[in-house]
């Protein structure tokens, strides 16, 4: 008897579904790492790889939808073009509850490949890197508003300057962004734009930490730039193109006092 109400329970029981997989998400990390801060990029690819940049540098790894593992090996470029591992870092996705649009973080361990110059190859440093969700541009111009000052600017001998007629070279100039419009000394110099659609290949070189900004002067000239917005500063550069080492111009401003 009971043996038929067992095997009857048995029968009407659902079989256990396996969890969805979960894709890693593509796009910029806080990161911190035996007490480092900085910026984790990942970029799926085809399959299980990924790859993106740690601390701005390299690295190639492998990520696993159904158990949300993830291995990635940073590496150093040598002035040759070689490259060679420093580092692997291991670890596991996880979905931060109740957060729309859904958060994300990877936290784990790593240890050194290269020696005692990246960390002592015996132990294992932990790791934790949260998401940052992408920012709608158009939203963002909202947080531009209001006044500025020109902090500082610095530029190559041979590179590209901001034209004159901006003024965003000068420091200490002071602006105001009213709507879409940079308004200098009561002028209008350029009016604003940074909701572009680029293709890759045409972003700035670390084109997740800054997005396109397009100035077109009253003349009707365009010039393309790009930057970053950070809470009561911002970063420009021109041309676009160029990173963190390049030929052109850096700009930083600050919010001015009311």
């Amino acid at each position: 008897m009971w043996s038929l109400v067992l095997c009857a329970l048995a029968i009407g029981q659902a079989p256990a579904t396996a969890p969805d997989p979960v894709p890693i998400p593509s796009g910029t990390w806080s990161l911190m790492a035996n007490g480092q801060v900085g910026e984790l990029i990942t970029e799926a690819s085809k399959g299980n790889s990924i790859h993106g940049e740690i601390f701005n540098q390299l690295f190639s790894g492998t990520y696993d939808p159904k158990t949300k593992h993830v291995e990635m090996r940073r590496r150093v470029v040598k002035s040759n073009g070689d490259s060679y591992e420093v580092q692997v870092y291991k670890g596991e996705l996880a979905e931060v509850k109740e957060t729309k649009p859904t958060s994300y973080i990877l936290r784990g361990t790593f240890r050194s490949v290269a020696g005692s110059d990246w960390g002592d190859p015996d132990v294992d440093y932990a790791w934790r890197a949260d998401s940052i969700p992408a920012t709608n541009r158009g939203e963002e111009l909202k947080e531009l508003q209001g006044r500025w000052e020109v902090l500082e600017s610095q530029n190559s001998s041979a590179g590209r300057k901001m034209p004159a007629e901006t003024h965003l070279g000068e420091h200490g100039a002071k602006f105001t962004i009213n709507g879409n419009e940079l308004i200098w000394d009561g002028h209008v110099v350029a009016v604003l734009a940074n909701d572009l659609f680029m293709p890759d290949a045409a972003k700035d070189v670390s084109p997740v930490r800054r997005h396109p900004l397009m100035l077109t002067l009253p003349s009707g000239k365009g010039v393309l730039c790009s930057y970053i917005l950070r809470k009561d500063s911002m970063e420009i550069v021109y041309p676009h193109t160029i990173g963190r080492v390049g030929s052109g111009q850096f700009i930083w401003l600050k919010r001015a006092a009311k």
